[in-house]
């Protein structure tokens, strides 16, 4: 409230904790006390690990301290060897520590260069004779801190047995810090003036000491940065996190008061191992360790859950999962867990967490203590349950869960903190099954973990790994490092132990590193009787007869919530008036009195003021910051200052109220809703597709409505089919899809783009279509020329909703953009559904979820979609975005426009949209059928119907039928041309499947010697209608390549290393890799501008010209060499592939990423993969793989035998294998 005193240095909250004064308890006090003694008791406040250095230290005895005109001391270091740091001189043999005749104008003049009321947090390298700390410490006072770096311990004491420092020291935060590396001692200072940090921070170099610190500044810098940064990411996370976090917590409510704790967990294994399991890359390789006979009988492994189901399938199960995170995504990690597979697991979880995890959690589920919870619950309903430091990430939780058990010591696996191999997840991560459902020729493991990474932009910092090679971590990393070092640097010095057992990432201080074989040896020699399992069970959980209660208490609170809000808006009232009448002071001062009286009335709501102030966290930090900015400014009249007060005052109640009406209406949405407060009633956290879903009309008041119309299209119909009885089947498509349309709640109607639109307006008259369908006519011929295009990128990917080529998806198949630019504005809609006119098996109910996340918040969901299988379901896009996407259509019309939003662009990344709000969450067997559910092909088109009511079970009945049509044909044929004779058949099979399916691919394998065959064979394919990927590696030179381009591919794969395990693995092989790529790098550069300047190649083709990709495959020798090839060559030709070896090789780290199981079976359903020869592989990658020391299947003789009948044999051995379903 206004108040024209000064404020108290406590409103700031900056005050640190006293805490090593007891060092001065038995010294000098007062007046009697040595200047030493004074200024060490004064700096024992902040900085008591230099002032027990500084107790035992000896001063330098080559000071020289001279008197000065300023009438204080200046000093001179005399120079020595005997100090290895000192490598200049000046004046002769000495060094001064500040100007030997003014230092006190010096030090003004250099505290002159900060405005601190800009500034909240400084930082100086040198203490020297410390008038320049003393000057700034003065100006910033307790309104801010000072990190004060001070090597040399020895010249410090010299310095304060001299000069009397300690009146200042008293009254301001300063920090004396010692060691330039020592960033957990640099973290602890900033603990608890976490704000500050936020409010500027500048770094000063004090000239006289330059020169003495020489690199020791540098590491100081270096150090004090990646601090800094971290404490900056740490609290501007919390700031934007706090209004999910409130909500989380209240929506969690129920599991809070029902489930146990953790407070009988203390102690209970204590002295035994644990092992803290993370995701990092380098988990693969020691991971095996942990099923070694004994290891969690005698030890407690504590497991992220982002690892639970990779451990789990290896067969390692942890006694705890940790979870803190608030995403929805994280239901992921516990997708498809039953009961039984995690039976004797505990997830142990912050209430904070999303509502998703415990709703998808099967088994045990412990709750940390949460103050905000309590005071929700209050006194009398709260139970002790156990409290846990916060922590910044699920592994954070797992090493406090660990030392809460008593364990010691404490064991990291897996916390790499950095992208180790160029790797963002560990092998068999959860996400790898979620990103399946894109996988293909052109877009492997290896690129999505690589686009992972780089998706982090600005965020990424170069770093060096164990083995010394270069490694990206990032800010929020650099700061989860941060915080571990902090906390190993506390229980190291209590004597608790610390092993990173991690083989790869960063180095970590505090921990000592350690083989995890040694240790599990370890473990295994020193076998305890009895493990923990039978506390697991225990714990206090909440009564059910207390629901009651529960509820009559959040009822009370809302009550006081809005009382809040309502003050806070009459507050707001007065203190406008006050604004506008400030010069009348009279008046002002009788409405101060009406706010002090508000201020009363807040006050008897104290329980529900402080949960309100919990959520206004960002509001208390703007007040915080204009406070001390009205503190800091002496040139403030009176009346300005309250005028500042006022204004201060008045942000700061309309916030209030904001934040009370935020959390009153979570807790009606939340807690007033019966099933929240019952956790067995599972309440859904978001409705899943499948549910139905009531119109949205209601958007808020403040933001515009939002009119989102279909746009279906193109559509190319005739009215009857060729016996003329009835619609043929491109009509009788068209008419499904706007009849699954019209059941979606949200629409304001439906726009067909047709480029026959009157034929098309009356078929769906005769159908009795919806009257809300408007015909547009377009462009027939350069829609058709389009769609074909858009055809070739995304030939190898029809199955996948993204991942064509230049990351094209199933909406760019469909989206004509400058006519539904068009279209929007006539019809004055602000959003658009796109759909495909053969999208007959669209879901009325995903489609309705997928418009009612745009509509919630169209700001930030401007493009909203799901990974649900092509032709399920639609993607709605703000008309701004739309007209962004018509203005590139017409300049260039062959890039997929949809692909280019939602993929990865060097040169402006952004984090992956499938992992934001803007993708709608679908059940994984919606995401993984493997089908394309689009009526386009012999295969789709001749599907059966199957029940509606449900899109998982409408799934399960697509993937029993779509298997039958599997067996005609495979999808994808890969054939290897090693010889000229091999034509001969290859060219039989290729003329076979083109007249069993029309939506094959062949890709064609071929080398120097088979240019000439190999052209033929795709020219061949070109005719009979079939999308043709050519492969050859770079060495076969420009005129072989060239001769392929000219046979007019769809694709030309270009392998600029070539697969070869012996020059992959020999010594010297980065040199030749690296030469390989320079060499291949000059031939693409050749086809390239070859094909821009002869713009008939391909001309001549309607599908389009060939798109060239470059392909390195990732091993150890080109390692170092992917960033620049793939951020280079996806920016020049739109899609460059990152290959996985073969298998791996002997030796290496880096082996091939493990496929996710329903990329497997969809390989193994679709693809043939034909050797040298015409001998089909068992592995549909061509990969030659032992199963069960069976020898592979190679006797299917596709040169000598029908394509029908070898692919049906092949499948069947793959069912016999168990590759795929047995139903299949």
């Amino acid at each position: 409230m206004p108040s024209t005193s000064d404020m108290s240095r406590n409103e700031y909250g900056l005050e640190w904790t006293p805490v090593a004064s007891s060092l001065w308890k038995q010294r000098g006090q007062g007046e009697s006390a040595s200047v030493l003694e004074r200024n060490l008791r004064a700096l024992a406040r902040t900085s008591p690990g230099a002032v027990q250095l500084l107790h035992c230290a000896t001063a330098r005895h080559d000071v020289k301290f001279l008197e000065t005109k300023d009438g204080v001391l200046a000093g001179e270091l005399k120079l020595s060897t005997d100090f290895g740091w000192q490598t200049a001189t000046e004046g002769g043999n000495v060094r001064a520590l500040c100007s030997r005749r003014a230092p006190l104008r010096e030090a003004q003049q250099i505290a002159s260069q900060v405005d601190v009321s800009q500034t909240a947090a400084i930082a100086v390298a040198g203490f020297g004779m410390g008038y320049h700390v003393a000057a700034l410490a003065r100006k910033l006072r307790r309104s801010g801190v000072m990190l004060v770096f001070e090597p040399d311990v020895a010249l410090l004491r010299a310095v304060l047995e001299r000069v009397d420092h300690s009146e200042w020291l008293e009254s301001s935060n300063v920090m004396i810090l010692t060691d330039p590396d020592d960033a957990p001692t640099m973290s602890a200072a900033m603990t608890g003036v976490e704000g500050l940090i936020m409010m500027g921070f500048a770094l000063l170099e004090h000239p006289a000491c330059g020169q003495r610190l020489g690199a020791e500044r540098l590491r100081f810098h270096n150090t004090l940065h990646s601090v800094v940064d971290a404490v900056r990411t740490m609290v501007a996370t919390t700031l934007m996190q706090v209004g999910t976090t409130v909500k989380n917590l209240v929506t969690n409510i129920g599991w809070y008061t029902s489930c146990p704790g953790i407070a009988d967990l203390a102690g209970i294994a204590c002295g035994r191992h644990a092992f803290v399991i993370s995701a990092g890359p380098s988990l693969e390789r020691n991971i095996e360790e942990l099923l070694r006979p004994g290891v969690r009988e005698n030890s407690v492994i504590i497991a992220a859950q982002t690892v639970l189901r990779p451990l789990l399938a290896r067969g390692i199960k942890p006694h705890f999962v940790t979870a803190l995170d608030h995403s929805d995504i994280s239901a992921r990690f516990y997708e498809g867990l039953t009961e039984s597979d995690v039976e004797g697991i505990t997830l142990v979880i912050e209430p904070k967490a999303s509502p998703a995890i415990p709703l998808a959690f099967p088994g045990r589920i412990r709750c940390v203590q949460d103050r905000f919870l309590d005071s929700l619950l209050g006194v009398e309903l709260a139970r002790p349950m156990g409290s846990l430091t916060p922590g910044a990430t699920v592994a954070h939780l797992a090493y406090y869960l660990a030392r809460h058990l008593g364990c010691d010591p404490v064991v990291l696996v897996g916390q790499d903190l950095g992208f180790t191999d160029g790797q963002y997840y560990s092998a068999n991560a959860a996400i790898h099954d979620v990103w399946a459902c894109e996988l293909n020729e052109f877009c492997t493991l290896e690129m999505m973990e690589w686009m992972r990474i780089k998706r982090m932009g600005g965020h990424l910092k170069k770093a060096r790994d164990q083995q010394g090679r270069a490694i990206y971590t990032d800010a929020q990393m650099s700061t989860y490092l941060v915080q571990f070092e902090r906390d190993f640097a506390k229980d190291t010095a209590q004597g608790l132990r610390v092993i990173d057992a991690t083989e790869g990432g960063l180095a970590k201080a505090h921990a000592a590193p350690e083989p995890l074989a040694a240790v599990v040896d370890r473990v295994i020699a020193g076998a305890r009787s009895g493990g923990i399992e039978s506390r697991l069970d225990s714990g206090e959980r909440g009564s059910v007869k207390l629901q009651a209660r529960y509820e009559t208490r959040i009822r009370e609170l809302r009550a006081g919530i809005a009382r809040v809000g309502k003050v806070s808006r009459l507050a707001e009232n007065v203190l406008v008036e006050m604004l506008e009448h400030h010069a009348d002071q009279e008046r002002v001062n009788r409405l101060i009195g009406r706010v002090q009286k508000l201020k009363d009335r807040v006050e008897k709501s104290d329980e529900a003021y402080k949960l309100v102030h919990f959520l206004n966290q960002s509001g208390a930090f703007t007040r915080i910051r204009s406070d001390r900015a009205i503190h800091l400014d002496e040139s403030l009249s009176p009346l300005d200052r309250q005028r500042a007060e006022i204004e201060r005052d008045l942000e700061n109640v309309r916030q209030l109220a904001s934040s009370a009406d935020s959390l009153r209406e979570m807790l009606d949405t939340c807690v007033l809703d019966p099933k929240c407060m019952e956790p067995t009633g599972r309440q859904q956290a978001e409705a899943a597709p499948g549910t139905k879903h009531s119109p949205l009309r209601n958007e808020s008041s403040s933001r515009s409505p939002q009119r989102v119309w279909a746009v279906v299209g193109p559509a190319h119909v005739n009215s009857h089919d060729r016996a003329g009885s009835s619609l043929d089947p491109h009509a009788q498509r068209l008419v499904q899809t706007l009849s699954h349309l019209s059941e979606c709640d949200g629409l304001e109607g439906i726009i067909v783009l047709s480029g026959d639109p009157s034929q098309t307006a009356a078929i769906l008259c005769a159908a009795g279509a919806d009257k809300r369908v408007v015909v547009r006519g377009i462009n027939g011929q350069m829609s058709q020329q389009r769609q074909d295009r858009m055809g070739a990128f995304r030939a190898w990917a029809r199955e996948c909703w993204r991942g064509g080529l230049s990351g094209a998806t199933c909406y760019d198949e469909v989206f004509e953009a400058v006519e539904t630019a068009a279209a929007l504005r006539e019809v004055d809609g602000t959003a658009v559904m796109l759909v495909g006119a053969d999208w007959s098996m669209l879901d009325p109910q995903l489609c309705s979820a997928t418009i009612e996340r745009y509509k919630a918040n169209p700001e930030v969901c401007r493009m909203t979609f799901s990974q649900a299988a092509p032709g399920l379901a639609g993607c709605v896009i703000a008309r701004s975005l739309v007209e962004t996407f018509a203005g590139l259509e017409r300049s260039r019309p062959d890039v997929p426009a949809l692909g280019l939003a939602l993929g990865y662009v060097p040169g402006a990344p952004v984090m992956d949209p499938a992992g934001t709000r803007a993708c709608v969450s679908v059940e994984p067997c919606v995401r993984d059928v493997g089908r394309r559910c689009i009526g386009d092909s012999v295969i789709a088109a001749g599907r059966r119907e199957a029940d509606r009511s449900c899109v998982a079970e409408r799934m399960r009945a697509v993937r029993d039928f779509m298997s039958n049509g599997d067996a005609l044909a495979p999808a994808m044929l890969t054939l290897t041309i090693a010889h000229c004779d091999d034509e001969l058949w290859a060219s039989r099979i290729i003329g076979e499947l083109a007249s069993l399916r029309t939506d094959s691919t062949v890709t064609l394998l071929t080398d120097a010697e088979c240019v000439d065959a190999t052209s033929n064979l795709v020219r061949l394919a070109v005719e009979a209608g079939v999308h043709i990927h050519v492969r050859a590696a770079a060495d076969i030179g420009v005129t072989g390549l060239r001769t392929l381009l000219h046979s007019h591919p769809d694709v030309l794969s270009i392998d600029f290393v070539r697969h070869d395990p012996v020059a992959l693995s020999a010594t010297g092989a980065l040199v030749h890799c690296a030469s390989s790529v320079e060499h291949a790098g000059q031939v693409c550069r050749a086809l390239i501008e070859e094909m821009r300047l002869n713009t008939n190649v391909g001309a001549a083709h309607s599908r389009r010209c060939t798109q060239i990709v470059p392909r390195l495959v990732r091993c150890d020798a080109t390692y170092e060499l992917i960033e620049d090839f793939f951020d280079r060559w996806t920016t020049d030709v739109g899609t460059a592939v990152i290959d996985p070896l073969k298998a791996p090789l002997p030796g290496q780290r880096m082996c091939p990423l493990p496929i996710p199981r329903s990329y497997r079976e969809r390989l193994a359903r679709t693809a043939m993969f034909v050797n040298a020869g015409g001998l089909a592989a068992f592995d549909p990658r061509g990969i030659d793989e032992t199963r069960g020391g069976a020898a592979t299947v190679s006797a299917i003789d596709v040169a000598h035998a029908s394509l029908a009948q070898c692919w049906r044999a092949l499948l069947a051995h793959r069912r016999m294998a168990s590759v795929i379903d047995r139903k299949f």
